[in-house]
């Protein structure tokens, strides 16, 4: 029964995916990342955090310092703090995963995607900043 059904006949709000049960032995075992509030299946990392190293080619210890304490965007005109990604030059690995020595820094999904979007070219973004400061409008 969805959100809607439940609600319309008076009952408590259930989700319909199943949770997974952690071991016990996990029980209160966190992400080594410090702002991550979920359990660490192994290697005293979540599933989403292990995922994001093995893609990015570093061990526990290098993502837990890439992140640190407090991460921000990379990108110095943003502030933003959360939702953040791993950047890593695609000229040295142009696939999803990377070699580990490719990382630049973390950037939020904007940024990391505006990258993308130009190919990493700094004459196209050269190009947008100009268009951009034009003062002429339409």
């Amino acid at each position: 029964m969805g959100h809607y059904q439940q609600s319309y006949k008076g009952k408590p709000l259930q989700s319909k995916r199943n949770v997974k049960q952690y071991n016990s032995k996990y029980v209160g075992i966190y992400c080594a990342i410090s702002f991550c509030a979920r359990q660490a299946e192994s290697k005293s990392l979540c599933g989403y955090h292990a995922t994001t190293a093995w893609k990015m080619g570093l061990d526990t210890q290098g993502i837990v310092e890439l992140f640190g304490d407090n991460p921000e965007c990379s990108n110095p005109n943003c502030s933003i703090t959360n939702d953040l990604m791993i950047d890593h030059d695609h000229s040295c690995c142009p696939e999803q995963r990377s070699c580990g020595k490719c990382i630049r820094g973390l950037l939020c999904r904007g940024c990391n995607y505006a990258l993308g979007n130009v190919q990493d070219n700094t004459e196209k973004l050269l190009g947008l900043i100009k268009y951009l400061s034009k003062e002429e409008t339409w």
